[in-house]
């Protein structure tokens, strides 16, 4: 709920010429506490996990201090809707299909994003040995062991570090060529991990790969929020993040499945290397796939006309009834094909059904 408000304010209060670098800043705060967090995670987990999510709970009420007496509403454009108008609204932005069309091509890159919270993780555990950074910590005096929880931190780290650098380089640079490249980089990251032969690599391609979503995903929320209109940004924001339900709901399900059938049948098994590689390289090309359609929608749809339009329209008739299927099934399988019901696939795959029929729905009457 909160981060479409927080980006459509940042929408609201940049200009075409700053807009890049403050969604820099924006999303350097986010990783800021995504860093911090699971540092704090490793150590009172030692306690018991009871102690992490008592530090989450006062963690968000302690967000409410500053919201509650520091912050201030930006001034509100000239025109104004009421809440019945703005919820019409929401639904028609499923009938903007350029804008539609180019938050599913980006998907495509989160997919990979969010092997980071899965396939990564079980990868390090199943065949990565820790023993290389455990040693290069303790030889300066510190005690560590790289576990799970770290690898987030180490793209939030790559960020903090670099965000500023990098939005200040791109900062004149245009929205979706900046996307490409960064994706480009990012499918470089899984390009190491193919290779992640030690510790050191997989550390390696997680920068990586860091270093290309710090470049493209400013630069997204940037383009969103240019070719929003000014008294709907706040809902143009808000459909921005669907990128996360789609990337999370299809990349967390494939990467489980695929390692489950590619690399669980391996652990403990020497020789294994072209397998990894393959792995990996899967979810690299998945990326470049990605890439070829935004530079084809950098190429045919970035321009407002009636051919582009009525072309993203035709396509994105397809992806609704696609979502409605892949939809259905998630509902299906998280729900009645388990013995537990997964309530967050359940959640996502709600979302993607809503989305698909009401795409349909309001995409025909728009022909």
């Amino acid at each position: 709920l909160f981060k479409p408000i927080i980006s459509g304010t940042v929408a609201r209060t940049t200009t075409e010429a700053n807009s890049g670098f403050g969604f820099g800043i924006y999303y350097w705060m986010i990783n800021l506490g995504a860093f911090l967090a699971p540092l704090f995670v490793s150590y009172l987990k030692g306690f018991s996990w009871s102690y992490v999510f008592t530090a989450s709970a006062i963690y968000c009420a302690l967000m409410l201090l500053p919201a509650l007496f520091l912050y201030q509403d930006p001034a509100r454009p000239a025109s104004t809707w009421t809440l019945a108008e703005v919820l019409g609204s929401a639904a028609m932005v499923l009938g903007d299909a350029r804008f539609m069309l180019m938050i599913f091509i980006y998907s495509g890159f989160w997919i990979l994003y969010f092997q980071n919270f899965g396939s990564v993780l079980w990868f390090l555990r199943d065949f990565v040995d820790p023993a290389p950074v455990n040693r290069f910590f303790a030889s300066i005096g510190i005690p560590f062991s790289f576990d799970a929880e770290h690898v987030t931190s180490i793209n939030a780290g790559t960020i903090i570090l670099l965000q500023v650098v990098v939005s200040r380089i791109v900062k004149n640079w245009k929205p979706l060529p900046t996307m490409i490249m960064g994706m480009v980089i990012g499918a470089g990251g899984f390009v190491c991990l193919a290779f992640a032969s030690s510790a050191w690599i997989l550390v390696l391609g997680i920068a990586v790969f860091s270093i290309g979503e710090m470049t493209a995903h400013p630069k997204y929320y940037s383009y969103v929020g240019l070719v929003a209109p000014a008294d709907r940004k706040a809902v143009y924001m808000g459909y921005a993040f669907l990128y996360g339900v789609i990337g999370s709901l299809v990349g967390s399900n494939l990467g489980a499945a695929m390692y489950e059938a590619m690399l669980k049948p391996l652990v403990g098994q020497t020789g294994i290397s072209p397998e990894i590689r393959n792995f990996w390289l899967i979810f690299a090309a998945l990326d470049v796939v990605a890439v070829a359609g935004l530079v084809v929608y950098n190429r045919f749809f970035a321009e407002d006309t009636d051919t582009s339009n009525r072309l993203a329209r035709r396509i994105m008739i397809v992806i609704y009834a696609g979502l409605i299927v892949v939809g259905a099934y998630f509902f299906y399988s998280s729900t009645f094909d388990v013995e537990t019901i997964s309530f967050r696939t359940l959640v996502q795959s709600l979302i993607m059904l809503i989305i698909g029929v009401g795409g349909l729905i309001i995409s025909g009457k728009r022909r």
